[in-house]
C-alpha cells in the first residue's frame, strides 16, 4: 500500500517521461502584454514659409515721377524729376517775369541710378494704399503755396496724386523724403541761381 502512494506521488511530480512538470499558468484575461521599448517620436514637421509674395510687390514699377510748381512765380518755378531703375532725370522750367521780357532756358541733368538705391525706393512703395489715395488732396496752390504731383507707372498704368507742397500725405511720407533728397541732390548738380523767386499776391 505504501508503494502504491509513493508512486502516486511520483506521476503527480514527474511527467511520463520522467521530467519535471513545467508551472505554465495561463495569462489573465484582460492581462497587459509585456511592455515594449517605446518607438522614437517622429520629429516635427517643420511649418512651411508663405511663398506667395504680397500683392504691392507683385505689381511692377517702371518709373517715379514727382513734379513740383508754384503759380505766383518767376524764374525756374517748375520741376521735374523723373526715376527709372537705371538713372534719375531732373528737368526745370522757367516761368519768364513779363516784366523781364527774356526767354528763360530750360535746365536738365541726369546721372546714373544703381539697382540697391532703384530697390531702395521699390520697398517704400505701397502700390495698395496708394491707388486707395484720391487723385487730388485738399487744394494744391489754391492759396499760392505751391504743389506736388506724385505719379508711379506700373503693370501699364499710372496712379497720380496732388496735394500742397509743404502737406505731405501721411501714406507717402517715406517715400516723399526720399524723393526729396534726391532732388536736392539733383539742385546741386545744376547749381545755384536756378531757384524760382515766389511772388507775393497783391
Amino acid at each position: 500500500m505504501k508503494l502504491l502512494v509513493i508512486l502516486f506521488v511520483a506521476l503527480l511530480v514527474f511527467g511520463c517521461n520522467g521530467e519535471k512538470v513545467k508551472d505554465e499558468t495561463p495569462a489573465l484575461p484582460g492581462g497587459s502584454p509585456p511592455s515594449a521599448t517605446p518607438a522614437p517620436s517622429p520629429a516635427p514637421t517643420p511649418t512651411p514659409q508663405p511663398t506667395s509674395v504680397p500683392s504691392s510687390t507683385q505689381k511692377t514699377i517702371s518709373k517715379i515721377s514727382l513734379g513740383s510748381y508754384f503759380g505766383q512765380c518767376a524764374g525756374y518755378c517748375i520741376t521735374s524729376l523723373q526715376i527709372t531703375k537705371d538713372n534719375v532725370f531732373y528737368k526745370k522750367i522757367g516761368i519768364p517775369d513779363p516784366e523781364a521780357r527774356q526767354l528763360i532756358p530750360e535746365l536738365n541733368a541726369t546721372i546714373a541710378l544703381s539697382e540697391s538705391e532703384w530697390n531702395e525706393l521699390i520697398l517704400l512703395i505701397d502700390i495698395d494704399k496708394l491707388e486707395n489715395l484720391p487723385d487730388t488732396i485738399g487744394c494744391p496752390d489754391c492759396v499760392d503755396q505751391g504743389a506736388q504731383t506724385l505719379e508711379v507707372a506700373y503693370n501699364s498704368k499710372k496712379k497720380s496724386v496732388s496735394f500742397s507742397y509743404m502737406d505731405k500725405p501721411k501714406e507717402l511720407v517715406d517715400l516723399l523724403t526720399k524723393l526729396t533728397e534726391i532732388r536736392e541732390k539733383m539742385e546741386a548738380k545744376l547749381g545755384e541761381g536756378t531757384e524760382g523767386i515766389i511772388k507775393t499776391s497783391e
